[in-house]
């Protein structure tokens, strides 16, 4: 998913994170961030949970030089009472008035004791997270939003009697990536399809809060005669070797390598037709098609789900005005500032900024460098293979200005099909109204008519009218 905050946050300080992580990080709820090393210790003493009853008191009411005396020399020198105050008014903006505590509870985080009062806001629940030093002095407190549980559901077109599931694994080099077969029973050498995708460290699935579009592709299409191959993603298995070698790093090593991998692996199995091997791909995957087709003969058509014809730093952009026309505060307005401090500085990138050592948005030189090259109107234009593109028009990440874009350019190519859904967001799941990042929270199916209309186009080359 081509997603303003999961670019911006997903290659900073190195770390990647998955969906829940990427939320709480973008709310910015957390009051203090200590760093514990070894040598820090804390521990539950008999009196602390008072003691942290009441530091949650003061915060309550406001007396935030209180709470800033309990503090140890060490944070008291990094952290003054108006910074705490402002980051409890930042908190409250996002999460809504406090309404309770509903638990008082101590568990080891890391090795060390921590007090959570859980407690509910007017809009979301949150921890409370107090920690003492053996000092008995205050060393740290946080706000952290607790993560949903998602269920899970099966879509409606589910029929688990027309196909079954084996494990297989996507090698490249030292990575290892566990991936799933979905097979359609009673079909002899299928074609296959393998699914791409979007940004971000995403599993097989590509969830996304309470959805999870790959799968609905995946028993879909099998459910109608074509096998489906999905990994997860290189940038969720191994976090820490990515991030050692983030400096270098473009869209061939967090994505297309593994896609050229995945084309050996179902060309070495026998029960497919390895010369109908599909791709599928959904955002920034759908976006990076065309240049993995024309790298690969042995792809026999591609599939572009909200691929975006634009650069992806014009998008960032454009999502962000979007999203701020519905959130003023402080914390959308500074990633305003940087975005818009940011793009000419990617526009403005060239060769000899190839050696450059500080990305842009938290994202590598040689991710945008790379990018830069790359122009997927013009390379789509250059296949002769068949081409199916599909956009959902409540989509507010990549819009129809974009769909529009990949029209203009391709018109004058007869191996391209187009097909837009009125209800779709940008995970082509039905919906009214306004497209809001809240509504993938809502558990949702891929369209039915996506589906089909892919499956169409696999097994006919046609998409019905």
């Amino acid at each position: 998913m081509i997603s303003v905050f999961k670019f911006y946050y997903h290659y900073s300080n190195k770390t990647y994170n998955d969906e829940s992580k990427f939320t709480m990080k973008s709310f910015n709820l957390l009051l203090i961030a200590l760093i514990f090393n070894a040598s820090c210790q804390a521990q539950v003493l008999k009196d602390d949970t008072e003691r942290s009853k009441q530091i949650y008191s003061w915060i309550l009411a406001g007396e935030f030089g209180k709470v800033h005396a309990e503090f140890d020399s060490t944070i008291a020198a990094r952290v003054d009472s108006t910074k705490l105050a402002n980051a409890w008014v930042n908190l409250t903006e996002k999460v809504g008035a406090f309404v309770k505590v509903t638990d008082i509870r101590t568990e080891k985080e890391n090795g060390i004791d921590v007090i959570i009062h859980a407690s509910e806001f007017e809009k979301r629940k949150v921890d409370f997270k107090v920690i003492f030093g053996l000092d008995n002095k205050l060393k740290g407190i946080f706000f952290v939003p607790v993560v949903k549980k998602y269920v899970f559901d099966d879509p409606a077109y589910l029929d688990s009697t027309k196909f079954h599931e084996s494990k297989q694994y996507v090698i490249t080099g030292d990575y290892k990536l566990p991936a799933t077969l979905t097979y359609p029973k009673n079909v002899n050498k299928p074609p296959v399809a393998i699914l791409v995708h979007g940004s971000g460290p995403n599993d097989r699935d590509e969830t996304v809060g309470n959805t999870k579009i790959f799968r609905d592709f995946a028993v879909g299409l099998a459910a109608q005669g074509v096998a489906v191959l999905r990994f997860d993603k290189r940038t969720r298995n191994y976090r820490k070797k990515m991030a050692e070698e983030v400096k270098k790093l473009t869209v061939k090593e967090e994505t297309m390598d593994d896609v050229l991998s995945a084309i050996e692996t179902v060309k070495r199995d026998s029960l497919l037709n390895s010369k109908r091997i599909y791709l599928i791909g959904h955002s920034l995957g759908g976006m990076l098609l065309p240049r993995i087709a024309k790298e690969n003969s042995d792809v026999s058509g591609i599939v572009m789900l909200a691929a975006n014809s634009r650069p992806i730093e014009d998008l960032m952009l454009e999502q962000a005005e979007y999203l701020s026309a519905n959130d003023s505060s402080e914390n959308v307005q500074d990633l305003m500032d940087s975005l818009r401090a940011a793009v000419p500085r990617i526009k403005a990138l060239s060769k000899q900024n190839e050696n450059d050592t500080i990305g842009i948005l938290g994202i590598p030189t040689s991710y945008w460098l790379d990018l830069k090259t790359y122009d997927q109107v013009k390379t789509a234009a250059e296949l002769k293979l068949p081409i199916l593109i599909l956009h959902g028009e409540r989509d507010y990440q990549v819009t129809d200005t974009d769909f529009s874009l990949w029209r203009s350019g391709l018109k004058n190519s007869g191996n391209v099909l187009f097909r837009s859904y009125p209800k779709s967001n940008h995970l082509f799941i039905a919906g009214e109204g306004k497209s809001l990042p809240a509504e993938y929270d809502v558990a949702g199916h891929v369209e039915k008519s996506v589906v089909d209309d892919i499956a169409s186009f696999i097994l006919t080359g046609k998409i019905k009218e």
